[in-house]
């Protein structure tokens, strides 16, 4: 953790160095108030209503799977897993608002998992929805539907793991998904205009009734938020696999996703999504995007970043299988998605702060 505060002292230092030297290099005046309402509107409010939606739907297959389990529901709703955490890793790079001042990220997806967590719990033998509540956030969300559906990867469980004198897996199984789709709700309520509204509290800016006193606030908030999802992927989801903290011994236990051997896909998913609220678009910047702000002032930023972007997801696809086995078997391919994304996060944290005027910011994503 030292290490990357120390990160970010040298990277704000290496700002301030860089772009006070000049009237010319003067941080950008921008019109942030559409660039908040363009991140609220085409970005976050969007991945947070989709997620909402496929947890309802994957709470409702839970619930068709319990009353009779087979083969097939089994297979669907392991599938409908993978698409809901694909989904999750668009929601996860902006941690901001009522997903981070809620507590969402841990509620729906703490890892690494605790396995010996979810068996002690599963073995007490309280599995209502409240007591998944009650119980924390090592005994619920994502990582404990991984676990129920595909522990152990070598022998994943059949549907009779989910009947007779194992019904109770079941029970747990719908419980966990029932909290998970009322997080969802939840989270999809904080931004609506039928809750709290966050997205008004953020287009509000500078004025009484915001959280934030200035837009700069809201702004600097918004582009530090993508800045540490570039970080969480690189120290946690890839640093501590690669055995980065212990000496260069792998620990692929420490993925995100080890039992579905899903961690890889999720990374890759981070990155199309922070390239997604960088552009507003999947394709080309949008007006009022942070990339159209870097194009007016300094395009050759933007081209760097559009550029590493693509590296990226040509150095994940070339690593086999997926990142459970890779960081023991391809370290080195591994070590190449890894530098990549370190050099986005230098970008980020350096360039892309110095033109737009904002100080670079470390969150607590460790997600540990």
């Amino acid at each position: 953790m030292k290490v990357w505060f120390a990160f970010v002292s040298v990277i704000g230092l290496m700002v301030a160095c860089r772009y006070s030297s000049s009237s010319e290099s003067s941080p950008v005046p921008v019109e942030r108030q559409q660039t908040l309402r363009l991140f609220a509107d085409q970005v976050i409010v969007p991945a947070i209503d989709q997620f909402s939606i496929q947890a309802r739907q994957f709470s409702e297959q839970a619930e068709t799977f319990c009353e009779a389990p087979d083969a097939s529901q089994l297979t669907r709703l392991r599938e409908q897993w993978r698409e809901l955490s694909q989904r999750w890793a668009t929601v996860e790079i902006m941690n901001l608002g009522p997903l981070k001042d809620q507590r969402f990220v841990s509620r729906i997806n703490f890892w690494p998992i605790r396995s010996e967590r979810i068996t002690a719990f599963l073995a007490a033998g309280a599995l209502d929805p409240e007591s998944v509540e009650a119980g924390g956030a090592l005994v619920r969300g994502l990582p404990v539907l991984e676990y129920l559906l595909f522990a152990p990867t070598e022998e994943p469980p059949s549907p009779a793991s989910f009947s007779g004198d194992h019904a109770d897996a079941c029970t747990y199984l719908r419980s966990v998904a029932i909290v998970l789709a009322k997080d969802g709700q939840s989270l999809q309520a904080a931004w609506s205009p039928s809750g709290d509204n966050f997205r008004q509290n953020l287009l509000d800016a500078g004025k009484a009734d915001s959280k934030y006193d200035k837009q700069k606030e809201a702004f600097d908030e918004l582009v530090n938020a993508i800045y540490q999802a570039t970080l969480l992927v690189e120290s946690a989801k890839l640093a501590r696999p690669l055995g980065k903290r212990t000496q260069g011994v792998a620990k692929p236990e420490e993925v995100e996703s080890p039992f579905a051997r899903n961690s890889l896909a999720r990374v890759k998913a981070n990155i199309a999504a922070i390239g997604f609220a960088l552009r507003g678009t999947e394709q080309e910047p949008v007006e009022h995007s942070v990339a159209a702000l870097l194009l007016a002032k300094d395009a050759t930023v933007w081209e760097d970043i559009a550029q590493i972007l693509q590296d990226i997801e040509s150095t994940i696809d070339a690593v086999p299988g997926d990142l459970y086995t890779a960081v023991e078997l391809h370290p080195d391919r591994v070590e190449l998605v890894f530098d990549k994304i370190k050099q986005l996060s230098y970008l980020l944290g350096a360039d892309v702060a110095g033109v737009l005027g904002v100080t670079p910011t470390f969150g607590d994503n460790d997600g540990d």
